[in-house]
């Protein structure tokens, strides 16, 4: 019922191209967790669940939200986010900007501007985006590539997994962890339990006797997070099998962790 009326809200005549036609609707806010609120030419409004946000609008964020929009993309947009939806066009004037686009052959590319960057994540692409209050920008890869052109810079650079882009004229450099892992942490924040995976888990882990102290390294222990849940084409396991990206050994679940080191001297 849930995907069928999001179906009637987001239907679109195709263009010629294939891209979303006609329809005024930007996006359908699906999820949410603490306020937004959209400004449109006439005037601002809180938005809800099921609310439908229009083609120029402009979405300020003071939570967390997620939005269908036409084309079979999702969008993730966390705490103090401000960004101006368009027609496959995205301006993100700050925040933190979470963009997928499904591999299906309806899905249609989208493009987000941040600053003078200009952001295109086609199908089959998940790629994190940050613009800061200072205009710096920062963009990641999940899965899929990114393309990145600036104004005024020649040519244009891909961003494969494991890269993140920086600075006036992006250099691409080894990394993008940690920020996909700001937008994949508030994703689990703001979804909640949906599937209640966590709380099951939870309770099998009090159920284990208490045993040594678990040394197991982050790549031999699982993970569920929001990722798993919330799909409009079922259930992905990305995130299930997905190490921690910030350590390379797991801190000990059961006893001390301290480590003392003694010297003598005469």
């Amino acid at each position: 019922m849930v995907i069928a009326t999001l179906a009637l809200l987001l239907a679109a005549a195709p263009g010629p191209s294939g891209a979303p036609g006609t329809s005024t609707t930007a996006a359908v806010l699906v999820r949410i967790s603490g306020v937004a609120t959209v400004w449109t030419a006439e005037a601002s409004r809180a938005v809800a669940s099921g609310d439908v946000i229009k083609q120029g609008d402009v979405i300020d964020v003071g939570g967390w939200c997620e939005l269908f929009a036409p084309g079979d993309v999702r969008m993730r947009m966390g705490a103090a986010t401000r960004a101006r939806l368009g027609a496959s066009v995205v301006d993100l004037a700050r925040g933190r900007l979470w963009v997928q686009v499904a591999a299906s052959p309806t899905a249609h590319p989208i493009e987000v501007r941040a600053a003078d960057w200009r952001i295109w994540v086609p199908r089959g692409a998940s790629v994190v985006i940050e613009r800061s209050t200072s205009s710096a920008v920062e963009v990641a890869v999940r899965s899929g590539r990114a393309e990145i052109g600036v104004d005024g810079w020649p040519g244009h650079i891909d961003l494969a997994p494991g890269e993140i882009a920086r600075g006036k004229h992006p250099a691409i450099a080894p990394g993008g962890d940690a920020l996909l892992e700001l937008a994949s942490s508030a994703a689990r924040e703001g979804n909640g339990d949906v599937a209640r995976i966590h709380t099951f888990l939870l309770d099998r882990a009090r159920l284990l006797p208490i045993g040594p102290l678990d040394t197991r390294t982050v790549a031999e222990i699982g993970r569920v997070d929001a990722e798993l849940v919330g799909s409009d084409h079922g259930l992905l396991f990305e995130e299930a099998v997905r190490p921690s990206p910030f350590f390379l050994d797991e801190v000990p679940t059961k006893g001390p962790n301290v480590s003392v080191e003694v010297e003598f001297s005469e």
